[in-house]
């Protein structure tokens, strides 16, 4: 496998550079296209490199064209009653190439950072897919003066923007895109709209055949057959360095985690890398796996028993699995742990890959499949965590921690004058009227309670503003989407949340949640919380948990009539980028306070947690005592 040309390896890992040609160095701006791969294995390295050149060949042309018209974007402001699109058959062939190229580069992205798990729903989901794509492409629909508003449309003109054949402002009304019938009706644009049509039903005829048969797919549109070139020549595993035994690997991937990931993430490495050394035996070189060996081992991955070090010391998981099939406890095949044990032995041999010891991971391609879902598995997905129904809330809201205990720690139901304002008392608060997950919650700094054009708003962020001890807490999101700014409810403001934040010092604003937590300050936290609603007959154990608040405040929308992707947009459940596609530039702040002020509990009364009320609660307690 030859390297690509413009590829680089450093110790950060690998680079794309390419130099700008000098006479269009100056409208660049720059004198070379430079992007960082980062850590990812050869092979995607090898694919982003094919994408990348083609894509710099776009940006040379987009810039030649530029400096042989200077006035472009000029030319291309609105001049009512029309537009003057400088737009022809070849600039629009341009303009869906790089569409492609783009989403493509993301998906490579995407899948070297995150382990694609195949199981016959998501096959099914990238079927639907293909079938929406190819629906779109069929045809538009006509609207009420009878054009053919092709769906595309809006897809279309940002890419216009995008690339200075139109100009933002004219585009853009109040961050509304508009669709003006002088382009819409235009040929070239609607070329331009087939294109795009046919390079989201191409990526997604990959998607789907990257599922069904595993590796990268080849390409079925000739047009974009330059943008991907798969290796037809298979590599061996053996790059001639027969030194390198399998504990050394294992010990090099340990060290390597040491410094990205947690400890509560590096705890769920043990059970599969000692399988695997015992398996395969510490001394076996990397370079003699055969592909029949590595099959029977994933064959053995889903039927691993829950929690194998405590239920079965001293004995090998081989064994362990033997005895596990003949208990009363067998559950039979857990596919969903095995395929996270199967992504972990895979990682191990991508980073063999990355040190050159090996030249293809003799692990790629297996899958463990699950078998779909029939009616009745269906029925106990929905039969998950349930939300607090309003006796609940109200039991957890007026229980003594919120109208005066003890402590709130060991005291928290024993009555007493005193109302404790920490974690115990906000975090259930926030939650039920912000539906942020816990961790979210108790990794928040006053930092991150920021003000907007007089909107107050959670930041939701993994970036950290103050200096801690890196050994304690590392602040982390569950997934990219949930980086999201969530307005401040007016009932926490009622309830002087804000005066509370105020009067915090610098930092986190929970810190105590972190004492003793090891890696994630929930691990406490969730065992303090199911003590509390167990004290106060609310909890059911996978049933009626912290993560229930988040299925209220869901609902909440709901009842409220807020629209899917403003839910989604609060609740973190689809990227910024993502929604952007779909429903234009995005959600304002202003819009998303709006929103979220919409919800309400019906039959919960909180009056009592406003600051006036609760004081005065607590004067009269201590006096009465």
């Amino acid at each position: 496998m030859s390297k690509p040309q413009y590829l680089t390896q450093d110790d950060k890992g690998w680079k794309l550079r390419r130099p700008i040609p000098k006479e269009l160095r100056e409208l660049a701006g720059k004198a070379s296209f430079v992007e960082r791969v980062g850590r990812v294995s050869q092979k995607s390295a090898y694919e982003q490199a094919r994408v990348f050149g083609v894509a710099t060949d776009l940006k040379f042309e987009t810039l030649r064209s530029q400096l042989q018209n200077p006035d472009i974007s000029n030319d291309n402001k609105s001049n009512e009653p029309g537009f003057n699109l400088k737009l022809d058959r070849a600039k629009a062939k341009e303009i869906a190439s790089a569409y492609f190229y783009e989403k493509e580069e993301k998906h490579i992205i995407s899948r070297s950072e995150n382990e694609v798990i195949v199981t016959e729903d998501n096959i099914t989901d990238a079927q639907m897919d293909l079938d929406e794509a190819q629906d779109i492409r069929r045809g538009g629909v006509p609207n009420e003066e009878g054009i053919l508003y092709r769906p595309t449309s809006a897809t279309a003109i940002r890419q216009l923007v995008k690339y200075g054949y139109l100009s933002k402002e004219d585009m853009y009304d109040a961050d509304a895109l508009k669709l003006p019938k002088e382009i819409i009706l235009s040929d070239v644009f609607k070329i331009l709209c087939r294109l795009l049509e046919d390079a989201d039903v191409e990526l997604a005829e990959r998607r789907l055949r990257e599922l069904e048969r595993g590796g990268s797919a080849t390409i079925t549109n000739k047009f974009f057959e330059p943008m991907i070139l798969s290796d037809a020549n298979p590599q061996p595993y053996f790059r001639g360095n027969t030194r390198h035994s399998l504990k050394q690997l294992v010990d090099a991937f340990l060290a390597a985690k040491e410094l990205e990931v947690g400890k509560s993430r590096r705890s769920q490495y043990n059970i599969p890398l000692r399988f695997l050394i015992e398996y395969f035996g510490e001394d076996k070189s990397i370079v003699s796996f055969s592909r029949e060996e590595c099959d029977e081992f994933v064959n053995l991955l889903s039927k691993i028993p829950p929690h194998a070090t405590q239920h079965y010391k001293n004995i090998t998981v081989k064994r362990a699995i033997a005895k596990y099939e003949k208990s009363e406890k067998y559950a039979g095949l857990n596919t969903k742990e095995g395929q996270k044990k199967l992504y972990i032995i895979k990682s191990v041999f991508e980073l063999a890959l990355d040190k050159e010891w090996l030249n293809k991971n003799p692990f790629e391609r297996l899958k463990i499949l699950t078998k779909k879902r029939d009616e009745k598995k269906f029925e106990s997905v929905n039969n998950g965590y349930e939300p607090f129904d309003v006796s609940d809330l109200n039991k957890i809201f007026n229980a003594r921690l919120y109208t005066g205990c003890l402590d709130d720690a060991r005291g928290f139901n024993k009555q007493g004058s005193n109302i404790i304002r920490r974690e115990r008392y906000w975090t259930p608060v926030i939650a039920l009227f912000t539906g942020m997950r816990m961790n979210e919650i108790l990794q928040l700094e006053k930092a991150d309670i920021k003000k907007h054009d007089n909107i107050w708003y959670f930041e939701v962020t993994d970036e950290e503003e103050g200096e801690y001890n890196s050994e304690e807490f590392v602040k982390r999101l569950k997934t990219k989407s949930a980086l999201r700014s969530i307005p401040v409810h007016q009932r926490l403001l009622d309830f002087g949340f804000l005066d509370w934040v105020n009067a915090r010092g610098k930092g986190r604003l929970f810190p105590d949640a972190m004492s003793g937590s090891g890696d994630k300050p929930s691990f406490v936290f969730s065992k303090k919380f199911a003590t509390f609603i167990k004290a106060i007959k609310v909890w059911q154990p996978r049933k009626r948990v912290f993560h229930s608040f988040r299925n209220n405040f869901n609902d909440a929308l709901r009842r409220a009539e807020v629209r899917p992707e403003i839910r989604e947009a609060i609740n973190g459940w689809k990227a910024k980028h993502e929604m952007d596609a779909k429903y234009g530039i995005g959600h304002s702040l202003e819009v998303l306070n709006e929103e979220i002020n919409k919800i309400s509990y019906e039959g919960l009364d909180l009056k009592h947690l406003e600051p006036e009320e609760w004081q005065k609660h607590l004067i009269e307690k201590r006096f009465n005592s």
